[in-house]
């Protein structure tokens, strides 16, 4: 039973440490296997990092893996129903729909499409911090302000309820790590496999509980965090470090630790140690190695960037690709993609895309939405959808026409039941817009309303118009987005009828239902060409083989964004 932890001043620093003490387990016994947890969203790319640094191109016994697909691959013959995120939203909205009646604060506020996942991620954070609905309802009567009391009754209430759901055979994220931890001492191969953890610097109650079951059970475990004890200290995960100490000791569990060197230039060393200091420091000479530039607002900003990446590219010996731009947050994607393409650079942003933003997806909510109300606002919104019209014998003089028709009427339902006389052109986008629209039951199985939605895109040929539009398209972006429509969506129907299909309610609450749902699945794409500019977040992205990098927005409040950042 024993624990490494290696500490650097830089999650390179750690990195090297930790694939260090992987290399010397990997000579040493070829015949063991190795498992590297890292963050879910880098796992390709440090899969390459890994396996790069053991100079191999691919390996049997050497996997790159997150906590959550670990535990998946680990269990997948000894636990079902395990929920994805999107399935968690689906059935949390099912538990609010169900209790709403004894909400207070939250009653009406649950009843919009953000909620689930705003709530999801509260519950989240409770559970992975170990906080129980009894928890909860001890500290109300230490609660002075009422408001604040009856939200946490509120969510004492839905996370109690939700609790009881995934009691009748269902597994989150957070339920599937708990079983995971008591499942690993008897895991196949689990004594002959290594375990190393990095570019994580901080950990839920349940991975705490799979590093103590991984360090009691397997021949080593190594976990890298970067730890700075210079006078930027107090940015750094200490407290991580903390309850890893606390944990290895009360499991007696033996802990080892280590230094690792990050080996930097001493102007960014000064950086490290003293960026954030409050006391004077000897300064150090830039000698060209960081250089500092001030502008007026963001947009300048990114246009000075910008114009010095054009000269390097000019006259250096420099390639997009070994450039990367650092942004605080995702109010600098705009002003960035503006000013490199005034100046014609290459760049992939590193962002996601909410689902329900990409057109197909505006195109099927407003159908069931109009479903639901019969609003003339949602009927435009229809047949203004690109889709509407696509592969089908209507103009846009004749959705102009349909929608100069309407609008006199306001938000009279009854409008399109009677012949738009006088207009043909309207009129005959009024016959296309009855024929299509699909009818819904009041309430019904939410098993019964997927299948009616499945129908309606089948009749309309849906996905053949986004492949159609998609192909007609002259962006990269949005034929790469497009491309993951229908398998997300056909993922999410599925799982609706796997989770509650039997569950019956009212056509508004699976409205609601699907409308959380797809609001929480994102859409991530890859570079769209090899040689471009990077641009990420300081929070969200991985920055790797770079030559030279712009930090924009490096105001106070802005970098860093937190411990441990």
């Amino acid at each position: 039973m024993a624990l490494k932890l290696i500490t650097g001043d830089t999650f390179k620093a750690e990195f090297d440490g930790v694939m260090a003490e992987l290399k010397r387990n990997y000579l040493a016994d070829r015949r063991a296997m190795h498992v590297v947890l890292v963050p879910d969203k880098f796992s390709l790319t440090m899969e390459k990092e890994v396996l790069e640094s053991l100079n191999l191109e691919g390996s049997a016994n050497v996997q790159v893996l997150s906590f959550l697909r670990f535990a998946g691959r680990a269990m997948k013959n000894s636990i079902k129903n395990c929920l994805t995120p999107q399935g968690v939203v689906m059935l949390l909205q099912k538990v609010i729909n169900d209790v709403r009646d004894r909400l207070t604060v939250y009653k009406n506020a649950s009843k919009t499409p953000s909620f689930a996942n705003e709530m999801y991620a509260s519950l989240t954070s409770l559970r992975n911090s170990g906080v129980t609905v009894q928890a909860l309802r001890d500290a109300l009567p230490r609660i002075k302000s009422q408001v604040l009391a009856e939200k946490t009754q509120d969510m004492a209430i839905i996370l109690e309820a939700y609790l009881a759901e995934l009691q009748s055979g269902y597994v989150d994220s957070t339920t599937r790590l708990e079983k995971f931890a008591e499942f690993i001492p008897s895991m196949p191969n689990v004594e002959r496999t290594y375990f190393y953890v990095t570019d994580i610097y901080k950990f839920t109650a349940p991975e705490y509980d799979v590093l103590e079951a991984l360090a009691k059970s397997s021949p080593g475990v190594t976990v890298g965090l970067p730890l700075g004890y210079g006078e930027n200290k107090r940015l750094f995960p200490f407290g991580v470090k903390a309850r890893i100490v606390s944990m290895c000791r009360n499991a007696g569990i033996l802990l080892k630790e280590e230094r690792a060197s990050a080996s930097l230039k001493p102007q960014f060393q000064k950086i490290v140690d003293n960026l954030y200091s409050y006391r004077g420091v000897l300064p150090t000479p830039a000698d060209g190695v960081i250089e500092i530039s001030y502008a007026d607002d963001n947009f300048s900003e990114c246009e000075e960037a910008a114009s010095k990446i054009a000269e390097l590219i000019n006259f250096s010996d420099y390639r997009y690709k070994d450039i990367a731009v650092v942004i605080p947050d995702e109010g600098y994607f705009g002003p960035v993609k503006s000013a490199f393409e005034r100046f014609g650079i290459p760049h992939f942003v590193d962002e996601s895309t909410v689902f329900t933003g990409l057109l197909p997806i505006k195109y099927l909510l407003s159908v069931l939405s109009y479903s639901s109300t019969r609003l003339t606002d949602d009927a435009l919104e229809i047949v203004k959808n690109p889709l509407f019209t696509e592969g089908e014998e209507l103009t846009f003089d004749d959705v102009d026409a349909f929608e100069n028709f309407i609008l006199p009427f306001g938000a009279d339902r009854m409008v399109f039941s009677k012949e738009f006389s006088g207009d043909e052109a309207a009129e005959k986008v009024r016959l296309m817009f009855l024929e299509k629209m699909p009818k819904f039951k009041k309430a019904d199985t939410a098993e019964n309303f997927t299948e009616k939605i499945e129908k309606f895109l089948s009749d309309d040929k849906f996905f053949q118009k986004v492949s159609s539009f998609a192909a007609e398209s002259k962006d990269a972006k949005i034929q790469k987005s497009f491309s993951q429509t229908e398998s997300r969506l056909c993922s999410v129907f599925e799982e609706i009828k796997r989770t509650i299909g039997k569950s019956f309610m009212d056509f508004d609450d699976y409205l609601r239902v699907l409308t959380s749902t797809l609001e929480s699945v994102k859409i991530s794409l890859t570079p769209l060409y090899l040689d471009s500019v990077f641009v990420g977040t300081s929070s969200q992205s991985r920055f790797e083989g770079v030559k030279t990098m712009f930090v924009l927005g490096a105001t106070a409040s802005g970098m860093p964004e937190g411990v441990g950042n």
